[in-house]
């Protein structure tokens, strides 16, 4: 588990009556399977593709994952995705956009806002301390990936 996960892991992190809760590690591949396989298009993705660390819940589990889609790439370097039985989301290109994703997504006055007045301030320091020439807003880290990887929606069964 990379160090800024574990370090995200005591951050409690809400937004519109979800919340994101970091797993103590990866999540087996056998579980993976097990909800996986009704979501994505035959042959185009496995369960070993998506290398699971977060999950939320609303209604249903989503779960937040690297998509291990660069070869040989370190983990840290993979895209971050939110999958599950609602829409699936390509949240960043690494983990260090996914970081500053978060920094801003669950501050009510984003990263630009005063350290001391942000609702979770623990996130931008996270990001500071990990990630520090990544600083982005949500939309851009999202926009970042999508560009990189326009096609990502269409490993799934569209609903």
């Amino acid at each position: 588990m990379p160090e800024a996960l574990r370090a995200l892991a005591d951050v409690p992190l809400e937004l519109d009556g979800a919340g994101l809760r970091f797993l103590p590690g990866f999540l087996p591949v056998e579980m993976t399977v097990l909800w996986i396989r009704d979501i994505v298009a035959p042959g185009r993705a496995t369960p070993n593709d998506f290398l699971v660390f977060g999950e939320t819940c609303v209604d249903e589990i989503d779960y937040t994952a690297f998509w291990l889609v660069r070869p040989g790439a370190a983990i840290e370097d993979q895209p971050v995705v939110s999958i599950g039985y609602g829409a699936p989301q390509l949240l960043a290109a690494s983990l260090a956009d996914f970081l500053w994703f978060l920094a801003d997504a669950f501050n009510p006055k984003g990263i630009d806002g005063r350290l001391e007045d942000s609702a979770n301030y623990e996130l931008i320091r996270i990001a500071g301390r990990f990630a520090p020439d990544n600083r982005q807003t949500c939309t851009s880290a999202e926009s970042r990936a999508a560009e990189e990887f326009p096609n990502f929606a269409d490993l799934f069964v569209r609903n």
